[in-house]
């Protein structure tokens, strides 16, 4: 009863009487009232007045590099007619339910290039949420939310000069606002936020800078999307404790995306922070990487590019032979070890290898514009010229024009006058038929990417779109990676354009499906489970990355989403890289723990087989996935590994009990071998620093043509010998238990060593001594690293609840 009498209430508030000077709208925690010009006049948020000192508009419209603002405010019958300063009108309905205040646009001048639906600054900044569009207080949330693909977050570009001075907007003492704050559906602003939504007209032919290229030609949308009219957005107001559940409410009532992954609400579901295991295979091989995700308990398996080519999304013959079937098979046989299987897919991207490209190229591959051929071109002709364009100012990468249906690339073009010659051309590209043709013939100039890939209008991206539902459902894939899915904005509509290849997946999708993307829209916040960094984390720039991470750590808490780490690779030895060690693995596991952070481990068959450490790494990954995921490590514990310069190491029990030792590895010290004789003894002195442990381990390293006998390191408490030779590209390993061996570049064990004397250090700074035996097999001296680690003394880990896991907090 308590919503019925919240929509009766807003019944005889707002059409009692429509002579009133103001209407008022009441759902639960939200009270807006507007005044008889279309302007808001109050908002209270839980009984506390939340609206900033100006004037703030219900809508305003954009038109002619203008704002149009209402003059005038009439109510009859649910309909909001709206007076504008131009003599135009704008009708919406307008309504309360017991969860929002739901704005819906009924009808919109056909002139008016977009609509700014309920800009209003509100005093509610402790949480500014950019995507979602919902802004905090102490205690409150306020919020807006799109209740379609049309409406977008943010402001026309063109129009923000007006719209920051209309609303005065304010950052900071000098009034400087980043020209991307515009596009966020929230923006803090002095002493508040501002929350931005928009809906656009998109039927018409228009050209616009897109990505940094002036004068694309953006193509029109079909349909009811092209139109303003059936815009909607939801207001809502409640406590902020209460939030991800008023948006759950108004997803529910008004057929938003509302993805359950086994039930449950995806965005509180566990299964959108857990770690994944990323490397390319064939169907032969699912038994081998299933056997490895159970040894480093990672329940999701991905393939990054399982496809013969993007576009029609066949799978290559090497991964799957039988196509959906074939996968289909894999999927159950994941399934029923525990592993849920999934694939990355390049959204809106075609390689050149596609139907759609060659040998008859759609005419629906994305454009950039039109060009104007300065005489007839014949089959043959390899160096052209064109009348000038902007479209020629930025360069791409693979250069494709399109001529009916021949392709041509180009390698360098230059510009004189009106003039483009465009030379070595490459007639009949990627399998398209050479041909004649005259100077009148339509000439395009076409999109692609770094990855030499074309791009597809909306025609051809929902073509693609009903592959991959199809093959989603076919195959019943539970993991679903929208790679690239920001290249969807090369069509010149900005965010709709990704929402509606993301919406339309997901719609059509007939079971559960963890997906994850590497950006995010104000309307995909709803369908993705999560977004992930694509870079890779790479020891060198270890502080940089964490950083960075830091910054995106509250993007992905004040926008509700599970924290996500990134991912790093396990590979064997290269000219470029070493190994991976368990080191390494172990400082980017313990930041995912201290971060709270989900992550993806990406390797291949060949690593996987021949990393001589394998096993132990992949035991190392489960037990610190296992420790997160079940919320094991304490606040301190946690705070402590976020720092970029600590190093962890944690150690097994008992199934449920570990230590978290924390770790301090050297810097790399490196012996001067050149004035070392052929077999004679080296000796350095260094000054080391000991812990309460008193044990250090040890690392050397072997590179170059030569050899290291019987190398020892004395100090104040003892020195430890080791009787044997290391050869060029080996290590020399011991650990903190006295146990030392020799490896190969990628650790695998050559011998045992069996080492007199025990590893110790006293506490703090002291001399030690290294000696050995040096004899180099060539004119250039060979590279000896060494690194030593010492540790402090442990705390304890332990699961406690071993049936709870982490949950994402409402």
């Amino acid at each position: 009863m308590k919503h019925f009498s919240l929509f009766l209430c807003f019944l005889v508030l707002s059409f009692g009487g429509v002579s009133a000077q103001s209407f008022v709208f009441q759902s639960d925690g939200l009270q807006v009232s507007v005044n008889s010009n279309g302007y808001f006049l109050s908002i209270k948020v839980c009984d506390r007045e939340v609206l900033c000192a100006g004037n703030y508009p219900m809508i305003a419209a954009c038109h002619e590099n203008s704002l149009v603002f209402p003059q005038s405010c009439i109510f009859s019958d649910s309909i909001c007619t709206l007076g504008m300063s131009d003599g135009n009108r704008v009708e919406m309905k307008v309504y309360a339910t017991w969860h929002c205040l739901v704005m819906e646009m009924v009808d919109v001048p056909a002139e008016y290039e977009a609509l700014l639906l309920a800009p209003v600054a509100v005093r509610l900044d402790e949480v500014v949420a950019d995507v979602i569009g919902v802004v905090q207080g102490k205690e409150e949330a306020f919020g807006v939310q799109a209740l379609n693909e049309k409406v977008v977050a943010g402001f026309p570009q063109q129009y923000i000069t007006e719209i920051s001075e209309r609303f005065e907007y304010h950052i900071d003492a000098n009034n400087l606002i980043a020209a991307t704050e515009y596009t966020k559906a929230a923006m803090r602003i002095q002493n508040g936020a501002m929350l931005q939504l928009s809906a656009w007209r998109r039927n018409e032919l228009a050209h616009r800078n897109v990505n940094g290229v002036e004068q694309v030609m953006v193509q029109p949308v079909d349909g009811e999307d092209a139109l303003i009219e059936g815009a909607g957005i939801a207001l809502f107001g409640c406590k902020k404790t209460d939030l991800l559940h008023r948006i759950e409410a108004i997803e529910v009532a008004h057929r938003l995306p509302h993805p359950l992954i086994n039930g449950e609400w995806s965005k509180f579901s566990k299964e959108r922070s857990k770690s994944y295991l990323v490397s390319e295979f064939a169907e032969n091989d699912i038994d081998f990487l299933l056997e490895i995700c159970q040894k480093a308990g990672l329940e999701y398996l991905v393939h990054p590019n399982p496809f013969s080519n993007w576009g029609h999304y066949q799978w290559n013959p090497a991964f799957a032979k039988g196509g959906d079937a074939s996968v289909r098979q894999l999927v159950e046989k994941a399934e029923s070890k525990g592993v849920h299987f999934g694939i990355c897919a390049f959204s809106n991207l075609l390689t050149t290898n596609d139907v759609y490209v060659t040998p008859n190229p759609s005419k629906h591959l994305l454009k950039q514009g039109t060009l104007q051929l300065l005489g007839d071109l014949s089959v043959d002709e390899t160096d052209f010229c064109v009348r000038r364009s902007p479209l020629f100012d930025k360069n791409l990468t693979v250069n494709v024009l399109q001529i009916g249906n021949e392709l041509i690339t180009y390698r360098t073009c230059e510009s004189a006058g009106n003039l483009t010659y465009l030379h070595h051309c490459k007639r009949g590209a990627f399998g398209t038929k050479k041909s004649a043709h005259g100077q009148n013939a339509m000439v395009y100039k076409l999109w692609d990417h770094p990855s030499k890939a074309l791009f597809s209008d909306f025609q051809l991206q929902d073509e693609i779109t009903q592959r991959l539902v199809q093959m989603v459902n076919n195959t019943g894939l539970s993991y679903f990676s929208f790679d690239n899915i920001e290249g969807c904005g090369y069509l010149g509509h900005g965010d709709y354009a990704q929402a509606r290849f993301v919406s339309q997946c997901f719609s059509g999708w007939n079971h559960g499906v963890v997906n994850e993307a590497s950006c995010l829209t104000h309307f995909t916040w709803h369908i993705h489970s999560r977004i992930d960094r694509a870079e890779l984390w790479e020891g060198t720039a270890r502080v940089r990355q964490v950083e960075a991470y830091v910054k995106e750590q509250d993007f992905f808490d004040r926008n509700r989403l599970p924290r996500m780490l990134g991912k790093k690779t396990i590979r064997l030895s290269d000219k470029n890289f070493e190994c991976t060690s368990l080191e390494d693995i172990e400082w980017f596991l313990s930041k995912a723990a201290g971060f709270e952070a989900g992550f993806g481990i990406t390797t291949d068959l060949t690593t996987l087989k021949k990393h001589g450490q394998i096993d132990r790494l992949l035991a190392t990954i489960r037990n610190w996935e296992r420790l997160r995921l079940h919320a094991a490590f304490s606040d301190e514990q946690k705070a402590g590994m976020c720092d970029p310069y600590s190093e962890w190491h944690l150690e097994l029990v008992d199934d449920s009990s570990f230590l978290l030792y924390p770790l301090n590895i050297s810097r790399r010290y490196f012996l001067n071998v050149s004035k070392a004789e052929a077999g004679q003894m080296l000796g350095e002195e260094w000054q080391w620093r000991g812990t309460d442990d008193g044990h250090f381990a040890l690392r050397i390293c072997l590179n170059g043509k030569g050899e290291m006998k019987n190398p020892s390191i004395a100090t104040l408490l003892d020195t430890v010998i080791f009787p044997c030779t290391l050869r060029n590209g080996q290590y020399l390993l011991l650990d903190f238990n006295g146990k030392a061996c020799i490896t190969d570049k990628n650790y695998n064990i050559i011998q045992s060593v069996d080492c007199q004397g025990e590893a110790l250090l006293p506490e703090g700074l002291s001399a030690v001594f290294f000696s050995a035996y040096i004899n180099s097999k060539s004119s250039v001296s060979p590279e000896i690293i060494l690194r030593y680690h010492t540790r402090e003394n442990p705390s304890k880990v332990a699961i406690s609840h071993p049936e709870m896991m982490l949950r994402v907090s409402p």
